[in-house]
């Protein structure tokens, strides 16, 4: 049986996002990269739209986290955010010990080749549907590594709509305005003045390598 997704498109995706707003301020802790999530699984259901994906680096220049941020299509035009789009995945999650959030993961760029973490994630959020496992970095080969969790007697849960699951987590964190902290950051302060132009989302990045 074929997993259902609810792919809506980009530009739909992020707006029923922008209807709501979220009371938690521990949202953000709830949406798990698939290394992040732990022992758990995941939803058949699925949301994809185009994120920008805030990567933080640790004092010596490496990875140390990163979030994705849902932008609405009018500012995906921007001159020099490219580089930061990614087209994102999403299913609700339920972790072992029973917290409830989102996993993501960033998806491979169409018609293009792309790198092994990319492909690897594809197939480790697949293998967490309808089943316990883990999913862990393999620095290595720089793959995603499933391993399936026997847990007898452990039913699986129900997820809510997936839709409204990103809807209510991820409300606090769209960005839907030139002046938003997270893209002055990245662009500057020019960016509010920026003439839109068509960008290409890069999934392919070399930068996109192991995703905690």
């Amino acid at each position: 049986m074929k997993h259902e997704e609810k792919n809506r498109g980009l530009a739909e995706a992020c707006a029923p996002v922008l209807r709501t707003t979220s009371n938690s301020s521990q949202d953000q802790s709830r949406v798990w990269s698939l290394a992040q999530m732990g022992a758990g699984t995941v939803s058949g259901q699925s949301v994809i739209m185009t994120c920008l994906l805030d990567r933080q680096l640790d004092s010596y220049g490496g990875f140390a986290g990163q979030f994705p941020y849902p932008i609405v299509s009018s500012l995906q035009y921007l001159p020099g955010i490219g580089a930061h789009l990614r087209t994102m995945e999403f299913r609700c999650a339920t972790t072992v010990d029973g917290s409830k959030g989102l996993a993501y993961r960033t998806c491979p760029f169409p018609n293009r080749s792309s790198n092994s973490w990319l492909i690897s994630a594809e197939a480790a959020m697949n293998r967490l549907v309808g089943k316990w496992g883990r999913v862990t970095s393999d620095h290595a080969n720089q793959t995603y590594v499933f391993e399936q969790l026997k847990l007898e007697g452990r039913p699986l849960p129900s997820f809510p709509d997936v839709s409204e699951e990103v809807d209510r987590l991820l409300a606090d964190f769209v960005i839907d305005r030139p002046d938003h902290p997270i893209l002055r950051q990245l662009l500057g302060d020019s960016v509010s003045d920026a003439v839109q132009q068509p960008q290409v989302i890069d999934n392919a990045s070399e930068e996109d390598e192991d995703v905690y």
